[in-house]
C-alpha cells in the first residue's frame, strides 16, 4: 500500500513538475510585439508580465476562438474580434489588459500566430 501511494504521489508530482516547465515566457520586444511570425504547438502556454495598471490591449492574428487567455488571478479574459479591412485576414482578435500581474497565453491547436502585441499603441 505505501509503494502505491508512494508511486502516486511520485507520478502526481513529475507531472505538475513538467506543467510548470511547459510554460514559455511570449518572446515580445521592446514596443510590446513579437518580431516574426511565430509557430505554437498545440496546448501549449505563453505568459507575459504587465507592470503597469494603465490599461493595455493584447491583441492577436489571425482570429482563433479557442485561445485562452487568463488574468493575473486566472479568471479567463473575454477576447473580441476586430478588423482593419473586409476579408477574413484581416480580422484580429483582441482584450483590454488592465491589471498588473502575469497572464497566461493557451493554445489549444497548432498554427502559426502572424502578430501579436500588448502595448497601448495597438
Amino acid at each position: 500500500m505505501k509503494s502505491l501511494s508512494f508511486s502516486l504521489m511520485l507520478a502526481l508530482g513529475l507531472g505538475s513538475t513538467a506543467f510548470a516547465y511547459a510554460e514559455k515566457n511570449l518572446p515580445l520586444n521592446e514596443t510590446g510585439c513579437i518580431d516574426q511570425p511565430m509557430k505554437v504547438k498545440r496546448g501549449e502556454v505563453y505568459s507575459f508580465k504587465v507592470t503597469e495598471d494603465n490599461g493595455l490591449m493584447l491583441s492577436f492574428a489571425p482570429v482563433s476562438p479557442n485561445v485562452v487567455v487568463k488574468d493575473p488571478k486566472g479568471k479567463r479574459v473575454a477576447l473580441e474580434v476586430g478588423a482593419d479591412g473586409d476579408t477574413p485576414e484581416d480580422r484580429f482578435s483582441f482584450a483590454e489588459i488592465n491589471q498588473k500581474g502575469r497572464y497566461t497565453i493557451r493554445f489549444p491547436r497548432a498554427g502559426k500566430i502572424d502578430s501579436l502585441c500588448v502595448n497601448a499603441a495597438n
